[in-house]
């Protein structure tokens, strides 16, 4: 009898579905097409396992904005994954990944951020989507607390700033209405190379669904796949229900005031789709929400630069 309870019972233990553990290892890598590759091989790792997933990301020693901010965001919407951390690691307490930095209105919300004034960077920060009129007001609080200090970070010129803070805007303005809980920010200033990044994502429904779930007087019929649903994006035509003659060319003039007048570098990705500048590719990663990716050169500012060449074209 004994023997059979203990065949029972070997059985049950080798037939549980073993814990996949992940242990991604990321190299300093500045192009962006490479830390995308990188954000590949992960998704496409998770996305086929047979089993559940722990992620150690405790090896991870330098986490740049467009993977902390993809990965927080995609492995928000993932219920069967355990996330491995290592408190000990200052840089990961510090950069808050990848858990991210949620704040509170009392009065030391503004301290933490302070704290970051003399780094290259701030915290990954997630932000609730405006729910409530309180909720939208703190939110814009965070971000322009934020943008002051970073701009004390970089020292960039105020025409460049005003640019910084327009685009910021604009790009969450859109992202808002993907109805996503929450959205996610990264900035750092890579001295050395002489550019900073910024990256922001929901976790939303993407912008094809935003199309497709449209209810307003335009007809976006045309619009079948995540590429045509960029491509629309970035010409400024809005989802916006009762905005469409007021609103909607917030990421189009963005992308055009990086390209044109920062001389840097605009991403975008939803869906299966990611787009570089002008140039729209499918990949294999789906993302459910959207991500823009902002890359901006300082080796050389450029002194004609005026936010409002853009904004009232």
């Amino acid at each position: 009898m004994f023997t059979n309870i203990l065949c029972k019972y070997l059985i049950l233990l080798y037939a549980q579905p073993k814990k996949m553990i992940l242990t991604p290892k990321f190299e300093w890598e500045d192009k962006l097409g490479k830390q995308f590759l990188f954000l590949e091989k992960q998704v496409k790792l998770i996305e086929e396992a047979q089993q559940e997933v722990s992620i150690d990301f405790s090896t991870l020693n330098f986490i740049p904005p467009f993977v902390s901010v993809f990965l927080s965001a995609y492995l928000s919407e993932k219920k069967n994954i355990t996330i491995i951390e290592n408190s000990n690691n200052p840089y990961h307490k510090s950069v808050y990944f990848p858990h991210s930095l949620e704040l509170s209105y009392d009065l030391n919300w503004k301290k933490t951020l302070n704290s970051y004034s003399s780094k290259t960077y701030l915290p990954l920060i997630k932000f609730k989507n405006k729910k409530t009129e309180f909720e939208d007001k703190f939110k814009d609080e965070i971000i322009a607390q934020c943008n002051s200090i970073f701009g004390l970070i970089t020292k960039i010129p105020a025409n460049y700033l005003s640019g910084l803070k327009y685009m910021i805007s604009e790009i969450i303005d859109n992202i808002e209405h993907s109805k996503s809980e929450n959205s996610w920010i990264s900035y750092q200033y890579y001295p050395s190379k002489k550019y900073i990044d910024i990256c922001i994502a929901d976790a939303g429904c993407g912008l094809l669904a935003s199309y497709k779930n449209y209810n307003g007087n335009r007809d976006f019929s045309k619009i079948k796949t995540d590429s045509d649903a960029i491509e629309a994006v970035i010409l400024g035509n809005t989802t916006k229900v009762g905005q469409e003659k007021e609103r909607g060319f917030g990421i189009y003039t963005s992308r055009q005031m990086i390209i044109d007048g920062l001389k840097g570098t605009f991403l975008m990705l939803s869906g299966n789709s990611l787009l570089r500048n002008n140039d729209i590719v499918e990949t294999n990663v789906f993302f459910k929400g959207t991500l823009v990716h902002l890359r901006i050169p300082t080796e050389k500012f450029e002194t004609n630069f005026n936010l409002y060449s853009f904004v009232e074209k």
